[in-house]
């Protein structure tokens, strides 16, 4: 009776307890183990990933730099459709991984030159970032040289921060060397793709600056074959289908009806109008069409 009370109330619970105990250690263990399997591949997909934008790399980050060639590329960007054109070195600061100048850049341009200078700054291969970037539409009116008549540009004033790295930690910049260019679909599009500072619709017109023909308030004078005549307060006019006038271009010349139809667009408005020949000047070109010079006979 001692024995099998031994046998049960004693040993066997403790035999159970242990078997327990390595069942619970060997689920322990299994867990721990599909664990590391998962953190296993996470960090294989990681190290793929770091790998691939290791290989990747395009940014070129020159041990040293100075001032003076910073200066000669922005120059390079900006030397067409800029107006106005400032920078200012601010500061210069470092980092564990790389140096850096701070600049303060401002002036006044067209958006399209506005749009790729920072195209250029941001995809080239030197690692320039730009910050803080403000844009407004601005008007700057200029004198057309050639007619003496102002004609006004519609632009944009400008400021932003451009940070120009170099000096960077041991492997972080590419190789000097020529690498193989980066797909344009990688890219942000090289062209402007909405001009959002050229308004839509406007009420002020632009000047007439180049002199061109202001059909609205000329006279039709003549039509012959393809080429019409006018005349306005800025002298005659012979224009040709297609032909460049105040606000539009020339559509349609038509000698049958001796009329002369004209696109426009005013502010963003795009009108169609047409111009008849007046009765009185189209009797007058009969009668110059008829006219005839013969020798005279003396009776």
């Amino acid at each position: 009776a001692g024995a099998g009370y031994y046998q049960v109330e004693v040993k066997q619970p403790d035999e159970l307890q242990r078997i327990e105990d390595e069942k619970k250690l060997a689920r322990l263990q299994q867990a721990r183990l599909e664990e590391l399997v998962a953190e296993e591949a996470t960090s294989a997909e990681m190290a793929e990933e770091t790998m691939r934008k290791w290989h990747a790399r395009y940014k070129y980050i020159p041990e040293q730099l100075k001032t003076p060639d910073i200066i000669q590329y922005l120059e390079s960007l900006s030397t067409s459709g800029f107006e106005q054109f400032k920078y200012e070195l601010s500061s210069r600061g470092s980092t564990p991984d790389f140096s850096y100048y701070l600049f303060e850049v401002s002036g006044t341009a067209f958006y399209e030159n506005l749009y790729r200078f920072i195209w250029h700054l941001e995809n080239n291969r030197a690692f320039y970032q730009v910050t803080n970037l403000d844009v407004e539409h601005t008007n700057v009116f200029k004198m057309n040289e050639a007619t003496e008549q102002k004609k006004r540009l519609d632009m944009v004033n400008f400021s932003m921060k451009l940070k120009v790295f170099f000096a960077g930690a041991k492997g972080l910049s590419a190789p000097e060397e020529a690498l193989p260019e980066v797909p344009d679909v990688l890219l942000p599009a090289r062209n402007l793709p909405h001009n959002s500072f050229y308004p839509l619709v406007r009420k002020d017109l632009p000047p007439n600056d180049q002199l061109l023909l202001d059909i609205e308030q000329a006279t039709l004078l003549s039509i012959v074959g393809v080429q019409a005549m006018f005349r306005d307060k800025n002298g005659q006019h012979i224009v040709r289908e297609g032909d460049a006038i105040y606000l539009g271009h020339i559509v349609k010349i038509d000698p049958l009806n001796a009329t002369v139809r004209a696109s426009l667009n005013k502010g963003g408005v795009v009108e169609e109008i047409e111009v008849k020949l007046e009765a009185e000047a189209l009797y007058k070109q009969t009668q110059d069409e008829n006219t005839r010079l013969v020798p005279s006979r003396n009776n």
